[in-house]
């Protein structure tokens, strides 16, 4: 089998939102267990935290910096968001940082993932460098 074929949007999109939940983006948590997420970023067999930087360098290129406060506080990397262990504690944060309702946090999410897909796989078919 092709690498290609194992990356496809849903089960990276399933990757992505598993990243994100109860204490985000941890070694601890998720080394292992997002696969596709791995091969799409080429960090196959490397360190956990290749797979952090690589995946912040594609959060940086979505063009829209509510998103991207969302999606680095959704993954537990932004500073002031690393010891909330949950995906909702982080939400009520964003709501009071940002002013806006959850539902407009989890509007936003949505399409941050969604855009997070598209990056990822133009990263993976070296469309876009990182």
């Amino acid at each position: 089998m092709e690498r290609l074929d194992k990356v496809n949007i849903e089960e990276l999109k399933t990757d992505l939102m598993f990243a994100r939940k109860s204490s985000g983006l941890k070694l601890s948590r998720v080394h292992g267990m997002i696969d596709v997420l791995e091969i799409a970023l080429n960090t196959e067999n490397e360190s956990f935290s290749l797979l952090k930087q690589r995946l912040i360098k594609a959060i940086y290129l979505i063009d829209d910096e509510d998103i991207i406060t969302i999606m680095l506080s959704m993954f537990s990397i932004k500073k002031k968001y690393q010891n909330i262990h949950l995906l909702r504690e982080r939400r009520k944060l964003l709501c009071q940082q940002l002013n806006i309702g959850v539902d407009k946090i989890l509007f936003l999410e949505k399409a941050g993932i969604d855009e997070l897909v598209i990056i990822i796989l133009k990263i993976y078919q070296k469309k876009i460098a990182i």
